[in-house]
């Protein structure tokens, strides 16, 4: 496989997980949308998140760069208030508020084009 198409292949994973993460957050805003959908589409972009870290450690040397390692970790930070706001039945105010950091990370990024 070139270095193009690993890139591309990578990119639609991190776009996929985060079309995941605002699923989730709209749903979990969304008062006709039961939790246990939000979690559902948590859990899947939590997955497609563990796709995106495993190839990019293991290809660290063709996808390396700050955006994505800033993108990862504010959306460790998202899922973990998410979880513990579900967990402990608080307003997700904050999961809003990281979800909107999430965002602009994401917008601002080579992953949004």
């Amino acid at each position: 496989m070139n270095p193009l198409e690993l890139i591309d292949i990578f990119k639609n994973h991190v776009r996929s997980s985060f079309y995941d993460a605002r699923n989730a957050h709209d749903c979990i805003f969304d008062e006709d949308c039961p939790v246990e959908i939000a979690l559902a589409y948590l859990n899947k972009a939590i997955s497609e998140h563990c796709s995106c870290d495993s190839l990019y450690y293991a290809q660290y040397d063709s996808l390396g760069r700050d955006e994505y390692e800033d993108f990862s970790h504010q959306f460790e930070v998202f899922a973990n208030e998410f979880l513990t706001n579900v967990r402990t039945n608080h307003s997700h105010q904050w999961t809003d508020i990281e979800f909107q950091k999430l965002k602009e990370i994401y917008d601002n990024s080579v992953f949004s084009s």
